[in-house]
């Protein structure tokens, strides 16, 4: 079945329902070139709450072009624009459902970002639509439209240049999306050119393969509707595979981390979240992810961390720091004990999700990375840390951005080392084998890029027993072993960190 036959079937069924939202249009010519805008306002009839700030509005357009674009609010009333669109339709777009499709994700808030369409009635074209970012060099790409969250939805979108793709087979030729049905489920697909999807299951995994990829003039997006089964903080993998000429794959491994909202951008995460009393120093690592929801890039931005008496503030070193612009630079706290560090990054070129010409999605328009810091030994009490962030402007500082406070827990359960990550830095799974085992293990691994590694084996009390491998190290396959004839029979913690976070992993030894 086409997709645009999909999208006008769900499409009549929803828009006999109430709609949270309701949807306006006008016509305004734009600088000489046709153009509609729209004005989404909450339904007053049934209570809808008003719109708040930072909410993430999504437009998806009858040709298949999309806009998102955040709430501002000042003194309880919605800023001018900022809940307003402009679409400027393709002058070649081919015909398909007259509906436009707007979900709206609450930041912070619950359920499902609730959806509203309205009916278009057809008429211009536009000779100049707004331009799409693409990184330089890639002739696709995938992003989402907001945060992977449990039992929520979230649109995975491929985006291509089809003037660019050099297609070998231009039937079978398209992109492949690989991901777990444990943890995601997908609900429904929409395109505008005539894709096709395919959905294969099997092997414990979904392709989603997505053919018949157009060589018109325009950018197209191909929109996957995903479910979420996962639970806050579980990692998600997708991989996606380029098959535009057979002979040439183009592989990209897109990493997510369950957020507890649909919509909640600015945030701090630590790979351990639990560790045991009366232990060593523990090497912790804070990501840091902020948002641009502004119309411009920003190229400063200060990030200050204070951290609590439980850390040795001395230790404080960078762990992953991105180049999205490929000019950024960041001035880090020279070593001390002073406990406020605060890092400067200039030339960092994140753009604002409320951007034109070009427009840019969600996942552009964030930024993150990553710190690492020691806890002192014999930590008893659980502990907390928050980060403030400044923007700067035009005009200079805005107001700062605090993220939500990332708790370090201590615990004498017997799984009180416990190990998360926002993005291990690994491709796939750890294995171990045998396990359980009676006097060795080997524990294989693919980093995803060159990096700081560290493994070690440590005792159900978090003690560190054997570093196996610290350093640093390529990106590929990696194996190491543990020798341990003589050690007790029980239950061990096999550990690998690299510069972007951990996994820990249970090791049962026999005699």
């Amino acid at each position: 079945m086409k997709f645009s036959l999909l999208l006008l079937m769900a499409a009549s069924l929803q828009l006999a329902q109430a709609q949270d939202y309701l949807i306006s249009q006008e016509h305004t010519p734009v600088s000489g070139v046709n153009a509609y805008g729209y004005k989404i306002a909450p339904n007053l009839s049934i209570g809808t709450p008003a719109l708040a700030q930072s909410d993430l509005i999504t437009w998806i357009f009858p040709d298949g072009q999309y806009r998102q674009k955040a709430v501002s609010v000042n003194n309880f009333s919605v800023v001018a624009g900022t809940d307003t669109v402009q679409w400027r339709p393709y002058a070649n777009a081919p015909t398909g459902p007259n509906d436009i499709q707007t979900y709206v994700a609450r930041k912070g808030g619950t359920g499902n970002p609730p959806p509203a369409y309205a009916a278009f009635s057809g008429g211009l074209t536009a000779t100049a639509p707004e331009p799409y970012y693409f990184p330089p060099g890639k002739t696709w790409q995938i992003s989402r439209s907001w945060d992977f969250s449990p039992n929520n939805e979230t649109f995975l979108i491929f985006s291509y240049k089809p003037q660019n793709l050099p297609l070998c087979n231009p039937g079978t030729d398209g992109v492949e999306l690989t991901f777990n049905p444990a943890q995601l489920e997908l609900v429904q697909n929409f395109a505008f050119n005539n894709e096709m999807l395919t959905a294969q299951p099997g092997a414990g995994k979904i392709d989603a393969r997505i053919l018949n990829l157009n060589n018109g003039l325009n950018n197209q997006h191909v929109f996957l509707k995903l479910k979420s089964k996962t639970q806050i903080r579980e990692p998600i993998l997708i991989q996606a595979i380029g098959r535009v000429c057979t002979q040439l794959p183009d592989t990209v491994m897109l990493r997510y981390e369950t957020a507890g909202e649909p919509h909640d951008p600015n945030k701090k995460t630590v790979d351990i979240e639990t560790i045991c009393p009366g232990q060593p120093a523990v090497q912790l690592t804070y990501t840091v992810r902020f948002h641009n929801d502004g119309n411009a890039k920003v190229d400063q931005v200060d990030v200050t961390d204070v951290l609590v008496s439980d850390l040795q503030a001395q230790t404080f070193s960078p762990g992953n720091i991105p180049d999205p612009s490929g000019a950024t630079t960041y001035t880090w706290p020279a070593p001390s004990a002073t406990s406020t560090k605060t890092v400067k990054f200039n030339n960092l070129g994140l753009p604002g999700i409320n951007q034109t010409n070009p427009t840019y999605n969600y996942d552009q328009t964030n930024y993150e990375f990553s710190f690492t810091v020691l806890t002192k030994p014999n930590v008893s009490t659980a502990f907390d840390n928050e980060t403030d962030i400044v923007f700067y402007g035009s005009i200079g500082p805005l107001a700062n951005i605090k993220t939500n406070i990332a708790t370090v827990l201590v615990s004498d359960v017997p799984d009180c080392y416990v190990g998360t990550s926002e993005e291990s830095g690994l491709n796939g799974e750890v294995t171990i084998a045998p396990n359980p085992c009676t006097d060795h293990i080997e524990i294989r691994f693919d980093m995803a890029e060159s990096g700081r590694l560290v493994v070690d084996i440590r005792d159900m009390a978090g003690k560190v027993l054997q570093t196996i491998a610290s350093g640093d190290f390529p990106a590929g396959p990696q194996q190491f072993t543990w020798e341990a004839p003589e050690a007790p029979a029980g239950i061990y913690l096999a550990g690998v960190r690299t510069g972007k976070g951990g996994v820990v992993r249970k090791v049962l030894k026999f005699r």
